[in-house]
């Protein structure tokens, strides 16, 4: 803001003194700017901020420069013209700076540790205590961090001795290094030295006990700069630890699921209070994580996290499970299950856990938004059904003083209750029943805008589950209706629908699972028009007392299979899998393998009869590990899927 004000005395002096101001940024006698008193004050409905109002003598008239115009630091040029009631004129010229008087506001640990090398000294860099230190007006990643109230290099006219390597900044000398750029000063402090790291942006400064009191501890001032030589500080309690030339420790451990697998890529974060951490390992394939050369006498938490996959183990047989828990017809066994059933992470098992996971299986979520992928607990607590809510999630360590193998953790999978997780690449998979459930229903032909209903079947008298994603090619889905399903049960993504349904009862009640209602936008054949398939929501149901997984598919009443392309079994495999297939009639099928990259590794073209048909295929046959992508191609249809090929 600018302001001036004026007074009158003559014969035509106005309580209404008339004002206008041009502004010439950097002074290069080119108008930039005009404000006046004769243009509008209302402009498209909104006040104008060029307009100023009449004063009477001695007001202040002001003006506002719009932020950023104003080059930082450089010379501008303000011409303050004002008129009295007769016309009457009298101006004046004032220049003006935009200048950063603010110093940035620092924040910086309150508390920190460092424990001294065997030397009896430790050197530790301002810019490590920071934690969040922002200028209005330099970015947070051009503050600059020093010990002392000294500005740090490249923040103050210099003055060179070349013979000398000095550098003379603000009344300290700067020793330079011309082979490592590094900075060091001796200031007025005595004979300490800081040393300064362009890189860092930072001073550096060697510890010993001598710096704290007789508790080990030392108050310290930590000086944020900014872009303009502003400054400020915040101070940090630094204990400084004499390990008496301890020297360094391990801390290591393992992270298993309940049942035992390894769990691969959780993330381990060890934390202490030095400027240094938190320090983070990833887990291997033996579920394993170490943290080596760590300061003995200081204190520690680890912990783990792992978001990716939010998917793997989860299905609608673990809704169903969770579902007999709640209702007190079947109990979680274990605390970790019921660990793992609380998706909402409210501990607590409740119908809302029910509903976020069916989001999750039906692709409305593509992760949960109350709840990582994985939980990891501390294993050595003594977790009961009766209090499963007890658990930690990271384990302390206090005054490290010898290695700490055996620091060990659970990885509880979220939504996974069965225990279906995958927990590492070298995983041995159970192997899936071969068996298919097929649902059946009335073909027939629709025109574009009829409305249909689509009755599904199944002779299977012991349904408790499926789930499934469906092709809609030409079919719009209007609702699907019985056995109390519901639209939570159901999601649409353009010409594709998901589907997720449990119930305590079997299903199969007069042989009718559910029946769908579509309006075809297209004339066709019914069983042309909708498929189901694994593309979004994995097809499988759930059958028998013992809630059996097998495949699903379907096939219209008149006995007509529809084409499908099945997970093959085992999956993962070593030495051979089956693929199985539907075919709606007899014909010959080209089955393409192909590696990540594209490149085709085998090709088997076999004759197939109408319905189910599979194929055995070796380790032999394709010459590659990792993950396969597989594609089964007849004369009208094609479908493609993974597998994983593992040593």
């Amino acid at each position: 803001e600018l302001s001036a004000s004026a007074n009158d005395e003559g014969i035509c002096g106005s309580e209404w003194l008339k004002w206008e101001v041009t502004i010439d940024l950097n002074s290069d006698w080119t108008s930039d700017m005009y404000f006046g008193t004769d243009l509008p004050r209302i402009v498209n409905g909104v006040d104008n901020p060029y307009y100023i109002a009449p004063t009477g003598n001695d007001e202040l008239a002001t003006i506002t420069i719009p932020a950023g115009l104003a080059t930082s630091n450089a010379w501008h040029r303000a011409v303050w013209r004002v008129y009295d009631g007769c016309g009457n004129n009298v101006s004046t010229v004032r220049y003006f700076q935009v200048t950063d008087k603010k110093a940035p506001t620092p924040y910086c640990l309150n508390l920190s540790t460092a424990v001294m090398s065997t030397d009896g000294t430790v050197e530790l860099w301002a810019i490590d205590f920071n934690v969040g230190s922002f200028d209005n007006c330099t970015g947070a990643d051009n503050l600059l961090y020093t010990f002392t109230d000294v500005a740090p290099p490249g923040r103050d006219d210099t003055e060179y001795d070349s013979s000398s390597d000095l550098e003379w900044y603000n009344g300290t000398f700067w020793y330079y290094d011309s082979e490592t750029g590094d900075y060091e000063d001796q200031d007025d402090y005595g004979d300490e030295v800081h040393r300064w790291e362009p890189g860092l942006q930072s001073a550096g400064k060697v510890f010993t006990t001598a710096d704290a009191d007789a508790s080990g501890f030392a108050q310290i001032p930590i000086y944020v700069w900014d872009g303009n030589g502003n400054n400020d500080f915040c101070l940090v309690n630094l204990r400084i630890i004499d390990n008496m030339g301890v020297g360094e420790g391990r801390i290591a451990g393992q992270i298993l699921t309940e049942e035992g697998e390894e769990v691969e890529g959780v993330m381990t974060e060890l934390m202490s209070d030095s400027p240094e951490y938190p320090q983070y390992n990833m887990t291997n394939t033996n579920g394993e994580y170490a943290f080596n050369e760590i300061p003995m006498s200081s204190d520690y938490t680890v912990s783990g996290s792992k978001t990716d996959d939010y998917l793997n183990g989860v299905s609608t047989l673990d809704l169903l499970l969770i579902q007999r828990h709640i209702l007190g017809q079947e109990q979680l066994s274990s605390a970790y299950k019921m660990i793992a059933a609380d998706v909402n992470n409210d501990k607590d098992i409740s119908a809302v856990d029910m509903i976020e996971l069916r989001k999750l299986i039906l692709g409305v979520y593509s992760e949960l938004p109350s709840n990582d992928s994985w939980k990891v607990v501390d294993a050595s607590e003594n977790l009961t059904t009766a209090n499963p809510w007890a658990y930690s999630e990271s384990l302390g360590i206090n005054d490290l003083h010898s290695e700490m193998a055996g620091q060990d953790f659970v990885g509880v999978k979220i939504g996974d209750v069965d225990g279906s997780v995958r927990a590492n690449f070298n995983q041995n998979v159970s192997e899936k029943s071969s068996n298919v459930l097929e649902l059946t229903y009335a073909d027939g032909e629709v025109k574009a805008g009829e409305v249909v209903e689509v009755v599904m079947t199944s002779g299977d008298d012991a349904l408790f589950g499926f789930q499934f994603t469906m092709d809609l090619n030409g079919m719009e889905l209007v609702e699907v209706i019985g056995n109390n399903i519901t639209e939570g049960n159901v999601a649409v993504f353009g010409e594709k629908m998901t589907m997720s349904y449990n119930s305590l009862d079997a299903l199969n009640k007069n042989g009718e699972i559910f029946t769908m209602v579509l309006k075809a936008t297209e004339s066709g054949q019914v069983s042309d028009m909708i498929g189901i398939n694994s593309g979004i929501t994995k097809a499988e149901a759930y059958v028998g007392e013992s809630l059996e997984v097998v495949d699903l598919n379907m096939r219209n009443a008149d006995g007509e299979a529809m084409f499908a392309l099945y997970q093959n079994q085992p999956n993962p495999f070593t030495e051979y899998t089956v693929i199985g297939y539907d075919l709606p009639e007899n014909g010959e099928v080209t089955i393409s393998f192909y590696d990540v990259t594209g490149r085709v590794l085998s090709v088997i073209e076999k004759d197939s009869e109408k319905g189910y048909n599979e194929v055995r295929v070796n380790r032999s046959d394709l010459g590659a590990n990792g993950m396969i992508y597989y594609k089964l191609e007849s004369k009208e249809h094609t479908a493609t899927q993974h597998m994983m090929l593992i040593e």
